[in-house]
């Protein structure tokens, strides 16, 4: 069985303020780069030109988009978000499409999808709280095209790997 996800890595030109955030406070920083993901982990037997003809499928006539990223939101079990402000009904649709067909059996749907770059997760209710109204006052803005989707596979030591690139 191979554990995957599909994400979308967003090329910030200045990711560096991302990343300073992340190192401090998101446990994934060392194993994926910035991202956000489209389709959660999971574990499955699917070979990759299956998953690849899917994506080609699901994806065709989805072109490159403008994304824009400002403002931090603390959600539950204490992940910090960046939060979408230009692109979210398209990362919307990618993932609905994305959910269909071959991947239909791994939608979550108790968890209602809200596209977001995760840059921290705490787990000490109180360093959470002070760490999200300390980063209200993070007011950069991120903004790139995106022009690709990618599928990770994800190794036994947790470590992020691209297996294929759909170009949009």
């Amino acid at each position: 069985m191979i554990n995957r996800a599909i994400v979308i890595f967003p090329k910030f030109d200045n990711v560096q303020l991302i990343n300073e955030i992340r190192e401090k406070y998101d446990p994934l920083y060392n194993y994926i780069a910035p991202h956000i993901t489209l389709v959660f982990p999971f574990g499955s037997d699917i070979p990759t030109s299956e998953l690849v003809k899917h994506i080609q499928h699901q994806l065709s006539g989805i072109g490159k988009f403008e994304l824009v990223m400002k403002g931090v939101t603390g959600a539950s079990d204490g992940y910090i978000f960046l939060d979408v402000k230009i692109g979210n009904d398209k990362i919307i649709e990618i993932h609905d499409k994305l959910y269909q067909g071959l991947l239909k059996e791994y939608h979550n749907r108790f968890i209602p999808y809200t596209p977001h770059l995760t840059i921290g997760r705490l787990l000490d209710t109180d360093k959470y709280q002070e760490i999200v109204r300390s980063l209200f006052e993070f007011d950069v803005e991120f903004r790139t095209v995106i022009e690709e989707i990618n599928i990770e596979m994800i190794d036994d030591k947790d470590k992020s790997i691209i297996e294929y690139v759909h170009r949009l």
